[in-house]
């Protein structure tokens, strides 16, 4: 008996996506039995009008790259329509870690998408670390009208961990550059070995909070202390304990320790 696929998305929407493995994979199965050369046409009128059952198509469709029409819908969706459902499923596919989709990221990241899709773009490549986005974000990362941007370019360039990514991180981290930024392009920095791009992180586990009667401006020592642990591979926890622990570990280092407990 033929799957009920209307259905079959409205049980996946009361889901919210919090989908058992056993769930999703037995919904897989059943869209797979359609077989013939409509069943995407039979899943699309299931889907209709509603952005909800079009999101539960797209998990369903996410477990079944294997299949060319499937590749295709999901060029369609990266490349093509609407921004808003483009911008969505380029998040998507960095989620799902569909890194066979990683080229078609390039059209978002050439400069000329619009602010959403280029943004979730750098993202996505960030969650994928594919070669074929990198020579890309090291262009976004050396054109200063994209510096607003640093806040995910700079943990992208420092996911992929790659020596050509120094001259974008260098520039982020020359002194001229805010606090916030130079954290980050020492986090990238520190990844590729860099002493003294740890050394700032080290020196930056004590920048205070700064409070005046009218405003207050965090101190990096948080971000700088997770910097550091993961260039270390230490634990870390959003904890601002781990601010102290973090120093503590740095400070067993230099005394010829291994940082660890």
């Amino acid at each position: 008996m033929k799957p009920d696929l209307k259905r079959m998305l409205h049980e996946l929407v009361a889901a919210r996506r919090q989908y058992r493995k056993s769930f999703l994979e037995r919904k897989v199965r059943q869209v797979r039995r359609l077989g013939g050369q409509t069943w995407l046409a039979a899943l699309d009128r299931a889907v209709g009008r509603s952005v909800q059952r079009k999101r539960a198509a797209a998990d369903l469709l996410a477990e079944m790259t294997d299949l060319p029409e499937v590749v295709d819908r999901f060029t369609a969706w990266l490349t093509e329509g609407g921004l808003a459902w483009r911008a969505e499923m380029i998040a998507f596919i960095g989620q799902k870690g569909l890194a066979e989709f990683a080229p078609l990221l390039n059209d978002a990241l050439d400069g000329k998408a619009d602010d959403l899709c280029r943004a979730y773009a750098v993202t996505a490549a960030e969650e994928l670390r594919a070669e074929a986005n990198l020579p890309a974000l090291l262009w976004l990362a050396s054109d200063t009208a994209y510096d607003p941007l640093f806040r995910r370019l700079l943990p992208a360039l420092t996911a992929y961990a790659d020596p050509r990514c120094r001259p974008a991180l260098e520039r982020f981290f020359r002194k001229d550059q805010p606090k916030p930024v130079r954290v980050f392009a020492a986090w990238g920095l520190g990844k590729i070995g860099d002493r003294a791009a740890i050394r700032y992180l080290a020196d930056m586990l004590d920048d205070p909070d700064i409070h005046t009667p009218t405003s207050f401006e965090p101190g990096e020592s948080f971000r700088a202390a997770q910097a550091l642990c993961d260039i270390h591979g230490w634990p870390f926890e959003w904890d601002r304990s781990w601010v102290a622990k973090t120093k503590r570990r740095w400070q067993r280092l230099q005394q010829g320790g291994t940082g660890g407990d």
